[in-house]
Protein backbone atom coordinates (compact mmCIF):
# COMPACT_ATOMS: atom_id res chain seq x y z
CA UNK A 1 0.00 0.00 0.00
CA UNK A 2 2.66 2.36 1.07
CA UNK A 3 5.01 1.92 -2.32
CA UNK A 4 1.50 2.48 -3.87
CA UNK A 5 1.10 5.92 -2.44
CA UNK A 6 4.67 6.76 -3.10
CA UNK A 7 4.40 5.74 -6.98
CA UNK A 8 0.89 8.40 -7.14
CA UNK A 9 3.17 10.86 -5.44
CA UNK A 10 5.82 10.77 -7.99
CA UNK A 11 3.55 10.73 -11.16
CA UNK A 12 1.94 13.91 -9.63
CA UNK A 13 4.87 15.43 -9.22
CA UNK A 14 6.26 14.11 -12.49
CA UNK A 15 3.20 16.01 -13.95
CA UNK A 16 3.68 19.32 -12.41
CA UNK A 17 7.71 19.24 -13.22
CA UNK A 18 6.15 18.60 -16.62
CA UNK A 19 4.00 21.95 -16.70
CA UNK A 20 6.95 23.87 -15.48
CA UNK A 21 9.14 22.50 -18.31
CA UNK A 22 11.72 21.49 -15.49
CA UNK A 23 13.66 18.31 -15.75
CA UNK A 24 15.64 17.83 -11.95
CA UNK A 25 15.69 14.14 -12.39
CA UNK A 26 17.61 14.49 -15.49
CA UNK A 27 15.77 12.85 -17.60
CA UNK A 28 17.14 14.70 -20.62
CA UNK A 29 20.94 13.49 -19.78
CA UNK A 30 19.51 10.07 -19.94
CA UNK A 31 17.68 9.85 -22.78
CA UNK A 32 20.38 11.72 -24.92
CA UNK A 33 22.79 8.96 -23.78
CA UNK A 34 20.65 6.55 -25.45
CA UNK A 35 20.51 8.61 -28.71
CA UNK A 36 22.05 7.38 -31.62
CA UNK A 37 24.59 10.56 -32.04
CA UNK A 38 24.70 11.06 -28.35
CA UNK A 39 23.67 14.96 -28.65
CA UNK A 40 20.92 16.64 -28.73
CA UNK A 41 19.88 20.33 -28.56
CA UNK A 42 18.11 21.75 -25.55
CA UNK A 43 15.48 23.01 -27.02
CA UNK A 44 14.36 19.49 -28.26
CA UNK A 45 14.31 17.72 -24.76
CA UNK A 46 12.07 20.58 -23.91
CA UNK A 47 9.59 19.73 -26.09
CA UNK A 48 10.01 16.45 -26.04
CA UNK A 49 9.94 16.33 -21.54
CA UNK A 50 6.07 17.13 -21.46
CA UNK A 51 5.13 14.12 -23.26
CA UNK A 52 7.39 11.61 -21.88
CA UNK A 53 6.09 8.38 -19.84
CA UNK A 54 7.81 7.11 -16.96
CA UNK A 55 6.92 4.03 -15.02
CA UNK A 56 8.40 4.49 -11.32
CA UNK A 57 9.42 1.27 -9.82
CA UNK A 58 9.46 1.97 -5.80
CA UNK A 59 9.54 -0.99 -3.02
CA UNK A 60 9.49 -0.21 0.55
CA UNK A 61 10.80 -1.98 3.40
CA UNK A 62 10.02 -0.71 6.89
CA UNK A 63 13.15 -1.17 9.36
CA UNK A 64 11.14 -0.52 12.23
CA UNK A 65 7.76 0.74 13.57
CA UNK A 66 7.20 3.03 16.92
CA UNK A 67 7.53 6.55 18.09
CA UNK A 68 10.84 8.35 18.14
CA UNK A 69 11.76 11.03 21.13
Amino acid sequence: MLSYLLKQEFKILLEQLQSLKSDPFGYGKLYKSHTASGTMKEDEWREKFPNINVDFEVNVRILRQGTTQ
